[in-house]
């Protein structure tokens, strides 16, 4: 284990936790979105989202790669503090924070998804009680075939 890579991998997991704590601010940005019915706004959040889900993907990898250079490769966070403590106990100590501000995140952000989740099924429900069945869906377009030949010419048809 090269202390060099061992400080690196330190300081990306406290990047990371930092990433994953401000991770929370977008979910509660895309709750309000959701809760706006602004589809100017929903729109802006969704493109967050796709961009805050790539950097988590860039950060995961960061993150094995750092810990594959510093002799941790494949192990949890915990197994590495555990594997620190007699060495380096400061170190150990920076991970076991880091997992810990890393898994308060997590959480945070899993809740706030859910209930974005929840928001947008319900909101779904809302517009389904108001949209005509899809069984009848023939009798839909037959009702639409003769109002369009009732009306004359189509707007297709029409000189302008």
């Amino acid at each position: 284990m090269e202390s060099n890579a061992l400080q690196q991998m330190m300081d990306y997991l406290e990047e990371y936790a930092d990433f994953l704590e401000d991770a929370i601010q977008a979910q509660n940005d895309k709750l309000e979105a959701l809760l706006s019915h602004d589809v100017t706004i929903i729109e802006s959040s969704v493109a967050a989202q796709q961009n805050l889900a790539i950097q988590m993907e860039q950060f995961e990898k960061g993150r094995e790669k750092h810990q594959q250079e510093a002799g941790f490769a494949d192990k949890t966070l915990a197994e590495i503090a555990q594997e620190l403590e007699q060495a380096a106990p400061e170190q150990a100590r920076r991970v076991l924070n880091c997992q810990g501000r890393m898994s308060r995140a997590v959480e945070q952000i899993k809740f706030l998804n859910s209930k974005a989740m929840r928001l947008v099924e319900t909101n779904l429900q809302i517009v389904n009680m108001g949209a005509p069945p899809v069984d009848n869906l023939e009798t839909y377009t037959e009702r639409a075939k003769k109002i369009a030949s009732s009306s004359g010419q189509s707007i297709f048809q029409a000189k302008v």
